[in-house]
């Protein structure tokens, strides 16, 4: 089970290297240490062999006991969790999910919030499920951990709300959040059915186009994006925007190259990671796209791409 841990500086999380930087904000708001894993070029998640390699190397190197794996669903997309989990068991850890861009996607016919013993989701607007202003949920198969979890949201008190049992602060997703979210929760399927077939559209055309992002054995996107990896990437991009196709590129920069987690990486290679943060661009991609719309982007992405 995974424990209800006071991180010291000297416990390491493990976490992809290539994802958004919320990731490893939260190590170290936990007051653990980041140790980045690299991704595999083919689905952008991160690869169990390397971080088989770097959880034996912070073993043989003494200074940090390993606590924990973040597997991040980058774009939508479910990481490798059973070879993940393989490689965490050897090692005595537990898998902990970041599902913020993966509600809706599925892993051996489990829901993204189902896989792992702790997922964290997000609902922040641009999500497939998005309230209105910030907000994200916790999803727990462990009784004992979201009892944990809800008392340290609400201020550390218990069930009653009269007595502090642990520290904790407000975590609460606020009321108006809450609402909207519910109400979007249930148009959620439909919404979902879209999506993939946006995603058909773009599949069946860019095939011979792209490098797509790849999906492992079992698993489906929730295509809270849709991403590609392609050379040029900066002047393709530039060339749709003139076009009036939007992109996006979610990241431009790893997260050990940033300054505030370089200190955490000093030494480390991550050249599967630097190459995608080069050539990663994000579609447009929600349900209210039309088919015209898609078939619009695929044919300025085409001619840009072969320019």
């Amino acid at each position: 089970m995974v424990g209800y841990y006071l991180y010291t500086g000297s416990d390491a999380v493990f976490l992809p290297a290539f994802t958004y930087n919320a990731s490893a904000s939260a190590v170290i708001l936990a007051g653990a240490t980041p140790v980045f894993v690299d991704v595999r070029g083919r689905d952008f998640n991160m690869d169990p062999d390397d971080l088989d390699r770097r959880i034996a190397a912070v073993k043989l190197q003494g200074r940090l006991t390993p606590k924990l794996v973040i597997a991040v669903d980058l774009f939508g997309i479910p990481a490798d969790y059973a070879t993940l989990f393989a490689v965490a068991e050897a090692h005595g850890l537990e898998v902990l999910a970041d599902a913020a861009q993966s509600f809706g996607a599925r892993w051996n016919d489990r829901w993204a919030g189902n896989i792992a013993p702790v997922t964290a989701t997000s609902f922040f607007p641009a999500k497939a499920l998005g309230g209105y202003g910030d907000g994200g949920a916790v999803l727990f198969r462990d009784p004992e951990l979201y009892e944990a979890s809800e008392q340290v949201r609400w201020h550390g008190t218990d069930s009653g709300r009269k007595e502090s049992v642990r520290v904790g602060f407000n975590g609460r997703l606020d009321s108006l959040q809450c609402a909207v979210v519910i109400e979007k929760l249930k148009i959620f399927e439909d919404e979902l059915v879209r999506r993939r077939e946006v995603a058909a559209i773009y599949d069946r055309r860019l095939a011979n186009h792209v490098d797509p992002q790849a999906f492992g054995e079992g698993a489906e996107s929730g295509y809270g994006l849709y991403t590609i990896a392609i050379d040029r990437r900066d002047e393709v991009q530039a060339r749709l925007k003139a076009e009036g196709v939007p992109t996006a590129v979610y990241y431009a920069q790893t997260l050990p190259r940033m300054a505030a987690f370089r200190p955490y990486a000093e030494g480390g290679e991550f050249p599967e990671s630097d190459r995608l943060a080069a050539r990663v661009l994000s579609l447009p991609m929600h349900p209210y796209l039309t088919d015209a719309q898609a078939e619009y982007v695929c044919d300025r992405l085409i001619e840009a791409v072969e320019l």
